[in-house]
């Protein structure tokens, strides 16, 4: 029984194996003429999902963005009423 090859520990690949093929045995009852069909609709899925992924965080990216414009803006506006209390406060002062 080999357990190394170049150093590699191959040891668990017996195991391995087995739990692959124990994995892939559903498929052995897949009608064969339907398979080429299966896989197909199992890619459209597929894009699917990464087309809607796409989209969801195009519109929540942009969603983003607005926001990140308005509250930079809501920050200018708070600096200046701050700056306009600070002189008012200086000038009572002074």
């Amino acid at each position: 029984m080999v357990t190394k090859l170049n150093g590699v520990d191959m040891s668990g690949l017996t195991s391995q194996i087995r739990v692959l093929v124990t994995a892939l045995q559903p498929l052995s009852e897949v009608p064969k003429h339907t398979i080429s069909s299966t896989l197909t609709k199992i890619k459209k899925i597929l894009d699917i999902f990464a087309s809607l992924t796409a989209v969801v965080m195009g519109a929540f990216s942009a969603k983003i963005q607005k926001l990140a414009t308005t509250l930079k803006a809501l920050a200018d506006e708070m600096n200046k009423v701050a700056a306009g209390f600070s002189a008012f406060r200086a000038k009572s002062k002074g």
